[in-house]
């Protein structure tokens, strides 16, 4: 009842106990403290997420990962080919209907699982509604080309004459955007937001390029372009720099228009092409490359830690539970029975699973359970484990200096607790500091 457990709360009326019941007594408070300052710290958006998110069978969430993703590329592909044989045929009609009758029911199978409220306004709402973007207007498209054919009362009509039609068939292709939500598109993904990190870049290396050629193409005009066609105008000396550049450096007629200028000019012209060219590709064009990596392989780290960060009451969670199972049925563990027992006897008495896994970790932790080197590397070995950790993004190919990076004191042995801390340590890539 309510006063007992008042009484539990306060030190003096567990005088009277037995060590091992105060001990357990404690150790449930620091878990219960621990589940109250995690719900009552946490930020807006995970509470967000937690109140329109559901939990889904494992099997139902990697059919929703993989085969949309795959369709959805398979689609884009016979977009493709219909444009090109025979683009009238009734039989796209029937394939695309398929395709949009599986969007369709994508979405309904979503909303069923995840609710209304879940689907349009969970953590995939901006995902979720781009979807219902592309069905409405493959629906609008179908709407309007039928009504078309309708009116036309069955005389023969070419659907693809009109730029609505047209417009509205290209849109189909917007569906390949939803690629990159999948799993299955995880690199695509990393590259297209590694370009989209350096547009930015991009635009004022496209700045510095081309006020270089803007500088050389006003010099050129004023000093060549009296004789030389391809130099006559600033504008156009500035694209004829942009070609000799980029492309390749012919006059209007075809011929090599530096050798041209070189016997025009002579050994002066020479000199200076060989310099401008060698600062514009060798010095300018590399500078950029390297400005332009150096952003995306920086965004990608933040993106990184963004996620580590997002993820790491998760992970907390998945890394505890997969510590408590090795080590309740490791026989090196060195577990007492009775302590076994009260481990496995807390699964009914907690109301959620993470102040669960948190509360018998934590009594493992208080009970000084150490890890060997031969458990820590079985554990390693283990399918599972080592799935958790690739999840958590920790990095085991050196499984054999991993025991020696967490043991500090390279006393041979670890507690419950170093172990889990250096897990969570050695997540993501390795950075300064």
């Amino acid at each position: 009842d309510f006063p007992s457990f008042l009484k539990l709360s306060r030190d003096k009326e567990l005088e009277g106990a037995s060590p091992s019941v105060r001990r357990d007594i404690r150790a449930l408070r620091r878990a219960l403290q621990a589940e109250e300052r995690h719900y009552l710290y946490r930020d807006w958006q995970s509470t967000h997420q937690a109140l329109f998110s559901k939990e889904v069978s494992e099997r139902t969430a990697v059919l929703l990962d993989i085969v949309p993703g795959i369709l959805i590329v398979l689609n884009a592909l016979i977009i493709g080919i219909s444009s090109d044989v025979a683009p009238d045929h009734w039989a796209w009609d029937a394939v695309e209907f398929f395709f949009l009758a599986f969007y369709v029911a994508e979405a309904v199978t979503k909303i069923c699982l995840f609710g209304y409220r879940g689907y349009f306004f969970g953590p995939d709402r901006m995902w979720n509604r781009f979807d219902c973007f592309c069905i409405c207007t493959s629906v609008l498209d179908a709407v309007v080309t039928y009504s078309i054919v309708w009116l036309a009362s069955g005389e023969s009509i070419d659907l693809s004459t009109f730029m609505l039609i047209r417009m509205f068939r290209l849109a189909r292709l917007a569906r390949l955007v939803r690629t990159l939500r999948f799993p299955l598109f995880r690199e695509l993904k990393l590259m297209v937001m590694g370009v989209v990190s350096g547009i930015r870049v991009l635009f004022w290396a496209i700045v510095l390029l081309i006020t270089c050629v803007y500088i050389f193409g006003v010099v050129c005009r004023n000093l060549m372009g009296e004789t030389n066609p391809e130099l006559a105008t600033v504008a156009a000396a500035s694209f004829t720099l942009f070609r000799c550049f980029t492309d390749g450096c012919a006059a209007y007629d075809g011929t090599p228009l530096s050798e041209k200028l070189a016997e025009e000019f002579g050994i002066g012209f020479v000199l200076g092409y060989v310099l401008v060219f060698m600062v514009i590709t060798v010095g300018v064009f590399n500078l950029i490359m390297a400005i332009f990596i150096d952003n995306v392989m920086d965004s990608q780290l933040q993106r990184k830690r963004h996620d580590i960060s997002t993820s790491a009451d998760k992970m907390e969670i998945r890394l505890k539970e997969s510590l408590l199972g090795l080590l309740l049925s490791s026989d090196e563990s060195g577990i007492p029975e009775s302590l076994r027992d009260e481990v496995a006897g807390l699964a009914g008495k907690i109301h959620t699973y993470e102040a669960r896994v948190r509360t018998q970790f934590e009594m493992l932790a208080q009970n000084h359970v150490i890890i060997a080197r031969s458990a820590f590397n079985d554990f390693l070995a283990e399918t599972d484990f080592a799935a958790v950790l690739e999840e958590a993004d920790i990095d085991c190919n050196e499984k054999g200096s991993l025991f020696d990076t967490i043991d500090a004191d390279m006393g041979g042995l670890l507690s419950i607790q170093a172990a889990f801390v250096g897990f969570m340590k050695f997540r993501g890539p390795v950075s300064k500091g």
